[in-house]
């Protein structure tokens, strides 16, 4: 299977759960907001790890409900990946993934974080330029993790790519390319 067909099968599992969940909810809640941007903690204006967005809001704004539409998990294997190919000179390898939950490694570290930095801001998308879909979605990222750092020179985060399409894993292999990262695996 070719990494842009794995890519979209991973998206395409999750933004079903994801509608069904929606369109349940908004029968309940006819006010229900989507994708709602927040910041965990205001003290680190810088840290991008601190922002997410939540699937699902409604309610009262002093006690709103939320949800995230977790799917089940599904068997991940770190150490086999069926779908490989070379998108601008890094290398790509990955396994079946949790669209909202995408373990990402890299090798080596980047050389500089500002590639990945501009692709997070693009596609989380805070000055809200994406429009909303009929279901109220706006094709934006749902957050990403710190990096943590393993001794053998690669880093690990993960991504929620909420409602994003397909082409915002691309241009994340892209931007990791110029940060100078050669080879980058998805689980």
């Amino acid at each position: 299977m070719s990494i842009d067909a794995l890519v979209e099968d991973c998206r395409a599992e999750y933004q079903t759960h994801l509608r069904s969940v929606a369109a349940a909810e908004r029968m309940k809640h006819p006010e229900i907001v989507t994708e709602l941007a927040i910041r965990i903690n205001d003290e680190c204006w810088d840290d991008r790890s601190l922002l997410v967005r939540i699937d699902m809001v409604w309610g009262d704004a002093s006690q709103p409900a939320l949800t995230n539409a977790e799917l089940n998990p599904i068997e991940i294997r770190t150490d086999e990946y069926p779908s490989e190919s070379i998108v601008e000179d890094v290398v790509v390898k990955a396994s079946k993934f949790r669209w909202h939950a995408c373990l990402v490694r890299l090798r080596p570290r980047p050389a500089s974080w500002s590639p990945m930095w501009q692709w997070f801001d693009s596609w989380f998308d805070l000055q809200g330029l994406h429009q909303p879909d009929a279901d109220g979605f706006e094709s934006v990222i749902h957050g990403i993790s710190r990096a943590e750092f393993e001794a053998d020179g690669s880093c690990v985060f993960t991504v929620d790519f909420g409602s994003a399409p397909t082409v915002c894993v691309m241009e994340l292999v892209k931007a990791c390319g110029r940060a100078g990262v050669r080879e980058l695996c998805f689980s």
